[in-house]
């Protein structure tokens, strides 16, 4: 309980007068385990739908693995199989609890936070909400900048959620179609 602790009091410093940039909630018709999956969970993040790891990309933990506080960062990798720190993507890990929330700062100097919320609204029904938020540590001008493009950043999240959730329903529709079914 003392992390569950830990990482609430971390979450509430880092939304401490954050100011929403955009919010969406979206249903998907396939079990929380695996929405989560696919979109919340870190280890999937450098891995295509059947669970491969992508070539050119890697996944690399400063501190504990999905432990609040922690660093996470995407990167490219050099033809030797090692992960570049050259236009990798850092993010700290906020709070993380499965098939519940993650919440993670991006550390690249734009000050968002992002925010998944995932409940499950039937045993085969997911519905999961997206917060962006503006971290108030960052410049005054990063806030202009972040509201500027915040209608394209929505727009671009959308469309990359909905193509995750067309794959991800195809996928569990093909398996119930694979499945025999009997008849009395």
């Amino acid at each position: 309980m003392v992390r569950q602790a830990e990482s609430t009091t971390l979450l509430e410093k880092a939304l401490d007068g954050a100011r929403l940039l955009y919010a969406y909630t979206m249903y998907v018709e396939v079990p929380i385990e695996i929405v989560f999956t696919y979109t919340g969970d870190p280890d999937y993040w450098s891995r295509d739908f059947d669970g491969d790891p992508l070539p050119n990309l890697a996944l690399t933990w400063e501190g504990p693995r999905l432990q609040p506080g922690s660093v996470m960062a995407l990167s490219a990798m050099r033809k030797d199989g090692t992960p570049t720190p050259a236009g990798s993507i850092r993010m700290k890990l906020l709070y993380y609890e499965r098939n519940v929330e993650i919440s993670f700062l991006y550390l690249t100097g734009s000050y968002l936070i992002y925010r998944f919320v995932y409940e499950a609204a039937s045993p085969t029904r997911t519905e999961f909400t997206v917060n962006a938020l503006i971290h108030p540590g960052g410049p005054s001008m990063n806030t202009l900048r972040q509201r500027m493009y915040a209608r394209r950043r929505r727009k671009a999240a959308i469309v990359d959620h909905l193509r995750v959730k067309r794959e991800l329903e195809s996928r569990v529709g093909n398996l119930e179609d694979s499945t025999p079914k009997l008849f009395l």
